[in-house]
């Protein structure tokens, strides 16, 4: 029962984290739940001990970009969309990564349990024959104790939301540039030489 529940939470876990991008999509959002945001951050490029440039050159960018004018101003909104792009894309590898990562431990927990429970049912039956251990625990087993239509789903989950995140990288990237043209076409219009 107790291996039950430890499987269910770890799979529940599991669920949080993907169902979290698709929460936030949602109009309301509760206080004391983080936003997908701010999972990225605990599980991706704000761990602790990680480190991360991309959100400390962001804050730098906007305390420059509130002081600039002129070409300083465009250059700095160049940079500024450049290095949100970057950012999107790493944490999108860190999320899908993460995600991957606390399923393969849960499975490996409940792997491990399994294995554990067939070995002391072995070892405590002592007017069992081992014929009759096995049948007992025919229904616990890996297959019945982990489920892998959900590790699957959520793997699918994981991968869609770092694709939307990817896209969003590679589409302020082309923003990016959109604004080095533009401010090329109008540095142009204003060039009396």
């Amino acid at each position: 029962m107790e291996l039950e529940g430890e499987v269910q939470g770890r799979q529940d876990q599991a669920q949080k984290i993907i169902d979290m991008p698709q929460r936030d999509q949602g109009t309301s959002t509760s206080e004391d739940q983080p936003s997908s945001a701010s999972v990225v951050s605990m599980y991706g490029q704000e761990r602790p001990g990680q480190g991360s440039g991309h959100s400390s050159s962001i804050s730098s960018l906007h305390q420059q970009l509130a002081g600039a004018s002129g070409t300083q101003t465009i250059q700095l909104r160049e940079e500024l969309v450049l290095a949100v792009a970057q950012n999107a894309s790493a944490q999108a590898t860190a999320f899908e990564a993460e995600v991957k990562d606390k399923l393969e431990e849960a499975k490996e927990m409940v792997s491990h349990k399994v294995a554990e429970v067939s070995q002391m049912a072995h070892s405590m039956a002592q007017f069992l024959t081992d014929a009759e251990v096995e049948q007992l625990l025919g229904e616990f087993s890996m297959d019945t104790c982990w489920d892998q239509a959900v590790e699957a789903e959520n793997l699918a989950q994981a991968k869609a939301y770092s694709t939307r995140l990817s896209d969003l990288a590679g589409q302020l990237e082309a923003a990016s540039a959109q604004l080095v043209d533009l401010d090329k076409g109008q540095a142009t219009a204003f060039d009396f030489s």
